[in-house]
């Protein structure tokens, strides 16, 4: 939490962001979601699966658990 000096590399635009601040924080989490949504509609109109794994905790246990439901969802 603290300032952010952004440099924009097609630009050169420089901005200062407070990340300190709840306005900026919930934008941030908000574009986050909406990117993330719309990356899940994209690939499942494409028929690719989407795995989330938190990078803070094991990724085995999502990758086993993606790739079970896969088994079962296949196997009908």
């Amino acid at each position: 939490v603290g300032l952010i000096d952004w440099e924009d590399a097609e630009s050169g635009r420089r901005m200062l962001f407070d990340t300190g601040k709840r306005g900026f924080r919930d934008t941030v989490a908000k574009l986050s979601r909406e990117r993330i949504e719309n990356l899940r509609s994209r690939l499942t109109t494409s028929g690719i699966d989407l795995i989330h794994i938190d990078a803070s905790g094991s990724v085995v246990d999502p990758l086993v658990k993606f790739f079970k439901a896969r088994d079962r969802r296949m196997r009908r």
